[in-house]
């Protein structure tokens, strides 16, 4: 069962009333939350000194929590932009979707189409390289109940890890934009000029899935380079 979590610091103890097929509660904010919001937030460059110093003092949160099951699908992403929207417009100061790692500011939505599949893709996945793992991994395809996507590299070789990027990217928006449903132990190439890579799926682990609802449940799709 794929999860969609969203959290909102609210300025008081109520939640505003929003539409949305989410499970809502308010609870108390902590501390180590607001700052990782922070963290994300100026990473990104979503959130003004101003806006970090009144997210420090928030006293309140919503939970916001979303669980379906239906890979490829859509509808949830969706329903989470526009409570994000919705959040927003209502004057909140961000939003931060734990289950991507990516806060939204005030004006991040603003104009956005919020059912198009290449602006879902970017708003809720993320690409990210690991430099102690020599990996680039995706967070956020959960979102759409797929499984992300891990490729290696080779250390301190650049080509390597641009080439490693490209392909973890390129297989994401293929499978959130194109509805692209690798088949594992087929291969994989994010262009013709690029390198093939070998495709695996990788499941879950049953355990960590239970007491983790960041885990993944669909796995991963492990890249490597064909012939190694």
């Amino acid at each position: 069962m794929a999860r969609v979590i969203i959290t909102i610091p609210v300025p008081g103890s109520n939640a505003p009333a929003f539409s949305t097929p989410f499970t809502l509660r308010v609870v108390p904010a902590e501390a180590e939350l607001l700052a990782d919001i922070v963290a994300v937030g100026r990473k990104s460059g979503v959130l003004t000194d101003e806006q970090v110093g009144a997210l420090r003092k928030v006293p309140s949160v919503i939970e916001a929590e979303l669980a379906f099951e239906k890979q490829g699908d859509r509808a949830a992403a969706i329903a989470a932009a526009r409570l994000a929207a919705d959040a927003l417009e209502a004057g909140a100061m961000a939003v931060f979707v734990e289950t991507s790692l990516r806060v939204f500011g005030r004006d991040t939505l603003v104009g956005a189409e919020l059912d198009d599949a290449h602006t879902l893709f970017h708003l809720f996945v993320e690409v990210l390289l690991d430099d102690e793992a020599h990996e680039v991994v995706t967070e956020g395809l959960q979102c759409f109940d797929l499984p992300d996507v891990c490729v290696p590299f080779t250390a301190g070789d650049p080509e390597s890890a641009e080439a490693a990027q490209a392909a973890a990217f390129s297989l994401a928006a293929q499978m959130v934009c194109d509805r692209l449903r690798p088949q594992s132990g087929g291969v994989f190439r994010a262009s013709e000029s690029a390198p093939w890579y070998r495709v695996r799926l990788e499941a879950a682990d049953v355990a960590d899935v239970a007491d983790d609802p960041f885990v993944n449940p669909r796995g991963r799709w492990r890249l490597t380079p064909r012939g190694t």
